[in-house]
């Protein structure tokens, strides 16, 4: 796919993307949703969101080059939970960079065909206004050969001694005089000739050197298969099929800590130091009491 020049695509990129949808936690939202809340709770979608904002992103340490790995940390109120919303993110973030690049790769292609189209245009209007120019060339040329033969006619010069020894083939011209003497000395049969040599000309193009130039560069555009290919270059990808992913996942590689070892840890600690604080009030009464005594 990346020979193809369309769009470039690597692990590294697709890492990236998927931690940008993370980044994002739209997708986060999205699972906690389907997996967390109540949808008849009050406002699921403001405890979605409060879920995803407590989610943390650690991304690898860039000192440490054993540390490869994206951590993303969150409680659930069990370990099922976890999987299934752990599982629940990669699938809706695979499906968005998925979803990305297709479109990315679908408007590259249009963009290409588009400039392909333009160029086509354009080069066809290259073509068209040489035509023109030549009808235009052709037009001002056999008025100007009329009005000599008109000339020369009118001076009953047939055929000049100026031209003594030439005659005059299918592309010779009579602008070959010199230059300070009337062309209409050339005489009318010269003119004439010519005037019917050029009305005779069956196919115009052949007279207009920079259209082979212009038509080879429309055919080379109009045979250009490089959108063809990348398409079918593109279909081939992983990206096109159904259970893409663009990075590496295994719900068995969640880690669980459980919360309640905390909890009873804090609980203990209240508890520890509500007596250190119930025995030192005791000791300070009865010292109290000692001393009135």
């Amino acid at each position: 796919m990346n020979r193809t020049e369309y769009i470039s695509i690597s692990s590294g990129r697709l890492l990236n993307e998927f931690v940008r949808e993370l980044q994002l936690r739209d997708i986060i939202i999205e699972a906690a949703q389907d997996v967390l809340v109540d949808p008849e709770a009050e406002d699921p979608e403001a405890s979605a969101i409060a879920f995803a904002n407590a989610v943390n992103l650690n991304a690898p340490s860039p000192n440490d080059a054993s540390d490869t790995h994206w951590v993303v940390n969150f409680s659930v109120p069990s370990e099922r939970d976890g999987r299934d919303l752990a599982s629940k993110i990669v699938r809706l973030g695979n499906e968005r960079v998925q979803s990305k690049f297709i479109e990315l790769f679908e408007q590259q292609l249009q963009f290409d065909l588009l400039s392909q189209q333009i160029q086509l245009e354009d080069l066809r209007k290259e073509r068209e206004n040489a035509l023109e120019d030549y009808d235009r060339r052709t037009s001002q040329r056999l008025a100007f050969l009329r009005e000599q033969a008109a000339l020369a006619r009118s001076q009953d010069l047939a055929q000049s001694a100026l031209l003594e020894g030439n005659t005059f083939g299918r592309n010779a011209t009579v602008t070959q005089i010199e230059a300070d003497v009337p062309y209409y000395f050339a005489g009318y049969i010269a003119f004439e000739k010519e005037i019917a040599m050029v009305e005779s000309r069956e196919n115009k193009a052949d007279f207009i050197p920079q259209l082979t130039e212009i038509n080879q560069r429309i055919r080379k555009v109009e045979q250009d298969r490089s959108v063809e290919r990348a398409r079918a270059a593109f279909q081939a990808t992983p990206l096109t099929k159904e259970h893409f992913t663009s990075i590496n996942f295994d719900p068995r590689d969640i880690q669980f800590s459980s919360s309640l070892r905390r909890a009873l840890v804090l609980v203990g600690a209240v508890m520890l130091g509500g007596f250190i604080g119930l025995m030192v009030l005791i000791m300070r009464n009865a010292l109290r009491n000692r001393k009135s005594l």
